[in-house]
């Protein structure tokens, strides 16, 4: 798990972690083909990064507890958010795991991505 800022990544099932590979003969990303999940992904700094994530090509989910505008929002724009964070809901073959700041590293979707 990598500490920084307001979210912690963890490479999801021992998968590698995007990298500087997935940067564009333009400087871009491209995360085509790549699977993002978010947890905690209803905060204004989660959404974004998923969004920013989505719109590079990544398939990305996440995972909130409370519905709302933002959720809504991320749903039209294609990312699908539940709304309970228990284990099983981090799909197979994720290539990485963003973490909001306010979930433990005792969070069962953060325990089953290091497994």
């Amino acid at each position: 798990m990598t500490t920084g800022g307001a979210t912690r990544t963890v490479a999801a099932r021992g998968l590698s972690r995007i990298s500087r590979h997935d940067v564009d003969h333009h400087g871009r990303f491209d995360l085509t083909a790549r699977t993002i999940h978010f947890i905690g992904i209803a905060g204004c700094g989660m959404s974004g990064l998923a969004r920013i994530a989505r719109q590079a090509g990544a398939t990305c989910t996440g995972s909130d507890v409370e519905a709302g505008a933002a959720v809504d929002m991320l749903r039209a724009d294609g990312i699908a958010v539940e709304l309970e964070q228990h284990r099983g809901i981090v799909p197979d073959g994720c290539d990485l795991v963003v973490v909001s700041a306010a979930i433990g590293a005792d969070h069962p979707e953060v325990v089953e991505a290091r497994q």
